[in-house]
């Protein structure tokens, strides 16, 4: 059997999981996996053996200013008939109006803008629910986009395009650095081709987190009024998360909201799902 190496962050996982559901990759190649930020935020050793023994290495490029987890470095150490192939860092923070990512409430300036002009939170959560703060979606989906542009250009694997085309009738994020199965297997079909097997034909039939990554944000009609995206906004929240099915993506946000308006009140506002039963007569 031939070695094959992904040295990558979660999305190589992914990438990982599909290779290993496809039968006639998986009859040819062993997969190995080195996870990138493990080692850099760790300070691991890498374990370089598996680089000198990989037939193929499947890789996310990192900089010159990692020093040792550098990929300039690391692929030196593969032996001349290893095959490469490189794919970039995926990542979208333009399909959810405000998420939570970590301990960090991503895209929370317009909240902060509008407690700065004295609006209350129930002003606040009112706007949001009639769909009437921008969040500048489109303006973030592009930046996010071109973005991912310019990784590409130092990479085999490409995904800007296929996002263009599809994002507003599939999903392909489950958060903004995890992509979903439509997503993933674009990928992976890629490095089939390369490798001269046949690429998969249909992703639908699929869970959209086949490969188990953490995390889904649940989208909203902010998508599809500012992206004109199709999906319904319910299905995907539901789907991934049956013991949450009570909290739609409503309750998601204005959690979201509440918390940032606590923080930036620096006052006691009292507990989120009390205090939201006792607004709902409002909505």
């Amino acid at each position: 059997m031939k070695k094959c190496l992904v040295y990558a962050n979660c999305q190589g996982d992914a990438l990982a999981h599909w290779l290993n559901k496809n039968s006639l990759f998986s009859s040819e190649y062993v997969i190995d996996k080195i996870s990138n930020y493990e080692h850099i935020f760790d300070q691991k050793k890498i374990p370089k053996n598996l680089f000198r023994r990989a037939d193929l290495c499947i890789y996310q490029p990192i900089g010159n200013s990692h020093g040792i987890y550098a990929t300039s470095n690391l692929l030196r150490l593969l032996k001349p008939s290893c095959k490469t192939i490189s794919f970039p860092y995926i990542y979208n923070d333009g399909l959810w109006p405000i998420y939570k990512n970590g301990d960090k409430i991503v895209n929370q300036e317009p909240i902060v803008e509008l407690i700065q002009q004295g609006c209350s939170l129930l002003e606040i959560m009112t706007k949001f629910i009639s769909r009437n703060i921008n969040f500048k979606l489109k303006e973030r989906f592009e930046n996010s986009l071109n973005e991912l542009r310019k990784r590409e250009q130092e990479t085999d694997l490409k995904g800007a395009q296929y996002i263009l085309d599809n994002y507003q009738h599939k999903k392909l994020f489950l958060t903004c650095n995890h992509p979903a199965t439509n997503l993933i297997i674009h990928y992976m079909n890629q490095v089939l081709k390369q490798l001269n097997l046949p690429m998969m034909q249909n992703s639908e039939q699929f869970h959209p987190n086949d490969a188990g990554l953490p995390g889904c944000y649940p989208s909203s009609p902010y998508g599809r009024k500012e992206l004109n995206i199709f999906y319904k906004e319910e299905s995907d929240w539901k789907v991934l998360y049956e013991k949450k099915k009570r909290k739609n993506w409503r309750y998601i946000h204005l959690a979201h909201i509440f918390e940032v308006y606590s923080q930036q009140a620096k006052k006691e506002i009292g507990n989120f799902p009390k205090w939201l039963r006792s607004l709902s007569k409002y909505w």
